[in-house]
């Protein structure tokens, strides 16, 4: 016997079921909107909250208990709204920015998806940082540095949850930097929050508990490039009580060695170009492995003045960063104020003439009055700047966070632990330690070293070109390196030797000598080089293989120099009648966005650089530059090549 349901019957039921759909909606949609609702309330009070905080902060009597109560109490509403708004909304947003990828629409709901999780995660973390807070407020602990120890030991067992959210943060952070039309303040707080969270891990590992800790502070001079960013001129040495900075002693790099001080033997090159009897501490930046260059500076630096627990490289185009987010800084002993414009004319100009010992014009007189008194100013305008910035309100301070988070991000500022393993491996994880990259697939990074005991660096103008070989059997790779001098001084001929100049502008204009290395992928054969006629070196460093050479470019000249070899296999991977090669380039700490240009004897059908879908072929170059690593992805067909 069959039974059958009758039209009316199946349409009774269709409009059940519709209703019941709708009503699930009406209900998701009234959650949602309570809770967004929740959000926006809690979340401004949160702020201001925050902002009462920070105005009510003090060394000696800390951070105010009842700002701390109200605060936590805010947090903890706001935690909870958005958790709920992750729980209700993240599924069907998330769900959409799988099904529609690398669209605009997608990448908003993906947006939307991981600020829900990053957000709730790290809401929760302040929400209870500040209950503990709350409760050491209430056993008496009302000093600053007490406090902050407090929301350390919280985040110290806090740890496994931040870890989970790092994917989350690291994606919202990528999305809300490129993304168009997003209001500043969710595109501010999208791009910190990956920082946010790695600053939470590094923070109990670097400052936690009452023990001592010292940090160098290396000053690198991009005017003369040297493999980790620049000659190391100065340097600061900043000593932590927990969070409390103690004492900070500022060094010119020529006095860091004591007399006695055992010099170790120095790099290849630098004995041979610069005649150096030994390595000292200005030039033991000569690996490119930020963390091998620390070890070796930390290692020059505690034989004459004792053991230190990190390093924190900065450079030039860093210093000028900071300054145009914290704004102009007045420098009372100098009667003038510093500003991003004028940091490296003022610099030069009391370089020239301290305002103590002799001018540079007079060094004939006293020398040595001279040589001790050069680079006061960098000492006098520290002091000045945190004076300044103390004074700031929190606006101030997020737009610096972002500075120094862009900054690590395109290797102006690089950080290495040297006594906690932890903090080593979170600095790596977050792309902040400035290592040799271990990628795989091939692999290019070109390094210069100015050996030339001048600044000509600020003249250079520099190109990179790549070349494959992609349709034949062997992987062939040339990397083709411009040099073009731009100073117009009349020079006789090129002189490889140190000299005192009257200005600064003139150790600008000299001829350059530059030791350049190419990093690529261990294994790789050297065929050939063109446009060198000094000793191609070949080696291996940081696990990659290294050939470097010397190169002089004199005033107004361009000069050429390209390397030819052969590359392991694991690069290229063809499979069901296509092929995709994989590239990674990794810029020199210290340059800007220097011009790179690849090129194949392949039509590529697709590329992407850094993920992001580039161009679409038939096309066999593409141009970009090295503001940032750069990471591409070619495919092609070997059937119409």
């Amino acid at each position: 016997m069959s039974t059958s349901v009758s039209p009316e019957r199946r349409l009774r039921y269709g409009r059940i079921i519709l209703w019941v759909l709708l009503g699930l909606v009406v209900l998701w949609l009234g959650v949602c909107a309570y809770r967004a609702m929740g959000t926006l309330i809690h979340g401004r009070a949160f702020i201001q909250d925050v902002q009462a905080l920070w105005e009510s902060r003090s060394g000696e009597v800390g951070l105010a208990p009842d700002r701390v109560r109200a605060a936590q109490v805010h947090a903890g509403y706001l935690a909870a709204d958005l958790g709920g708004l992750e729980r209700w909304a993240s599924p069907p947003t998330c769900a959409l920015g799988r099904l529609l990828g690398e669209s605009a629409a997608g990448r908003y709901a993906q947006l939307g998806c991981d600020g829900l999780e990053a957000g709730s995660g790290l809401m929760l973390s302040a929400a209870r940082a500040l209950s503990a807070m709350d409760a050491a407020a209430s056993q008496g602990i009302f000093d600053q540095p007490a406090q902050v120890q407090t929301a350390l030991r919280y985040f110290a067992t806090d740890r496994d949850r931040l870890v989970k959210l790092l994917p989350a943060a690291e994606r919202l952070g990528e999305n809300a930097g490129t993304l168009p039309r997003l209001p500043e303040k969710l595109r501010l707080l999208g791009t910190l929050a990956p920082g946010a969270v790695n600053a939470l891990l590094l923070g109990p590992e670097l400052f936690e508990g009452d023990q001592t800790r010292v940090y160098l502070a290396i000053l690198q001079n991009t005017d003369e490039l040297r493999p980790t960013g620049g000659f190391i001129g100065s340097l600061a040495s900043l000593a932590f009580r927990g969070t409390e900075l103690v004492s900070l002693q500022y060094l010119n790099s020529y006095d860091v060695e004591s007399e006695r001080a055992q010099m170790p033997p120095p790099p290849g090159p630098l004995a041979k170009y610069m005649s150096a009897p030994g390595l000292v501490f200005r030039d033991a930046n000569w690996s490119p492995d930020f963390p091998t260059s620390a070890a070796v500076l930390s290692a020059i630096y505690s034989g004459s003045r004792g053991p230190i627990d990190g390093i924190v490289a900065m450079d030039s185009v860093l210093l000028t960063r900071i300054l145009d987010a914290i704004g102009p800084v007045p420098v009372p002993r100098y009667g003038l104020t510093v500003t991003g414009e004028n940091l490296v004319a003022v610099s030069e100009q009391y370089w020239e003439n301290p305002l103590e010992g002799a001018p540079l014009s007079g060094r004939a007189a006293d020398l040595q009055g001279w040589l001790e008194h050069r680079k006061d100013f960098g000492g006098d305008f520290i002091d000045a700047a945190r004076a300044h910035l103390s004074d700031q309100g929190i606006d101030v301070w997020l737009k610096l966070a972002e500075t120094l988070l862009f900054s690590l991000k395109d290797r102006h500022l690089q950080f290495w632990s040297l006594t906690s393993s932890v903090a080593q491996e979170d600095l790596s994880r977050a792309g902040w330690s400035g290592e040799v990259l271990s990628d795989a697939g091939d692999y290019l990074m070109v390094v210069d070293a100015n050996v030339g005991f001048n600044k000509v660096d600020r003249r250079i103008e520099r190109r990179i070109g790549y070349s494959l070989e992609l349709a034949s059997g062997d992987l062939v790779a040339t990397v083709s390196l411009s040099y073009t001098n731009t100073s117009t001084a009349d020079l006789d001929g090129c002189v490889h030797e140190a000299q005192i100049y009257d200005t600064y502008q003139e150790l600008t204009e000299q001829c350059y000598w530059n030791y350049v290395r190419v990093l690529v992928p261990r294994g790789a054969e050297l065929l050939e080089t063109r446009g060198s006629s000094y000793t191609i070196d070949e080696g291996v460093e940081a696990g990659r293989a290294s050939f470097g050479t010397m190169v002089v470019v004199a005033p107004g000249n361009t000069e050429q120099l390209e390397f030819v070899y052969r590359l392991p296999g694991d690069a290229r991977v063809c499979d069901r009648g296509s092929c995709r090669y994989s590239l990674t380039v990794q810029k020199q700490p210290g340059t800007t966005a220097t011009p790179f240009h690849l090129e194949t004897d392949v039509n590529l059908s697709q590329v992407s650089i850094s993920g992001a879908l580039t161009a679409r072929g038939p096309l066999r170059a593409v141009e970009t530059d090295l503001a940032l690593d750069r990471y591409f992805t070619l495919s092609w067909d070997p059937a119409e090549n």
